[in-house]
């Protein structure tokens, strides 16, 4: 990464990701539901600067010609909480992944703690994604 202060970093992958990027709150059968930040692009080099920034990983799409990166659970919250200042589009879903991610256990068992406020938080997600549907 070129020389410059990882605050400025930080605001250009909130302007990035604000733009070309997705905050989710992801359902699975056997994960439960979970906190997944992620980009899709087709140039790698700014998928190799939010990885160094945050972590993550970074895959090759097998159906269509784009690299992803991805970052879920704690790791995707830490990422979050130091983008939050900087979001502008994604700065609700990003406070609500930070809700979300607060109520998670810490080691021990997998599972909701609060599972009505997890489905609630899940549709809250999905409505400030599509907010037209909302009005529907």
């Amino acid at each position: 990464m070129p020389e410059i202060s990882r605050e400025r970093w930080v605001a250009w992958a909130a302007g990035f990701i604000d733009g070309e990027g997705c905050v989710a709150l992801v359902r699975d059968t056997t994960r439960g539901t979970y906190v997944r930040l992620s980009v899709g692009q087709r140039t790698r080099e700014p998928l190799t600067f939010l990885c160094e920034l945050f972590g993550g990983s970074i895959h090759q799409e097998k159906t269509r010609p784009m690299w992803k990166w991805v970052v879920s659970h704690r790791t995707a919250s830490k990422a979050l909480t130091e983008l939050l200042p900087y979001l502008v589009v994604k700065q609700d879903q990003a406070a609500l992944a930070l809700r979300f991610q607060s109520r998670r256990r810490v080691g021990g068992k997998r599972g909701a703690v609060n599972p009505q406020q997890d489905d609630q938080d899940y549709l809250t997600m999905k409505a400030l994604k599509r907010p037209w549907l909302a009005y529907a």
